[in-house]
């Protein structure tokens, strides 16, 4: 992936970023994380009777919706996890996924709804860099 940013004056130039992106990440894991597959999971995933394994479900699509930018389905995600530690944890893998994305006032957002003040801190800072 390749982007041009613009021009520079000192020294005289142009600025390009660049990012090498994994040719095998296949089509099973963008299927996976197509916006269509997420919403199927997010509904099932609220469907799950057991509180712990709803978290954990719930918490593995936060990340997935991360990591294909959905932000949307993030947050929807984050609303169903039910554990404090769980969501927590879940907000903060999110929010740096997100940060990746180049969506960090998204990633912003995401953790100021972190509830354990160390880990919120620790998020917001990493996030402030």
């Amino acid at each position: 992936m390749l982007q041009i940013c613009g021009l520079t004056d000192e020294p005289r130039g142009l600025r390009v970023r660049y990012r090498l992106l994994n040719q095998i990440a296949g089509s099973a894991n963008d299927r996976n994380l197509s916006r269509e597959s997420l919403t199927e999971r997010l509904d099932a995933a609220g469907e799950i009777r057991n509180s712990t394994e709803r978290s954990r479900a719930f918490a593995r699509l936060a990340a997935d919706a991360a990591k294909a930018g959905a932000v949307d389905l993030v947050e929807a995600a984050l609303q169903g996890v039910s554990d404090n530690a769980t969501r927590d944890q879940a907000a903060l893998d999110s929010a740096r996924l997100l940060a990746r994305r180049h969506l960090r006032r998204q990633a912003i957002e995401i953790a100021k709804g972190i509830t354990a003040t160390y880990m919120r801190d620790q998020a917001l800072s990493e996030l402030a860099q």
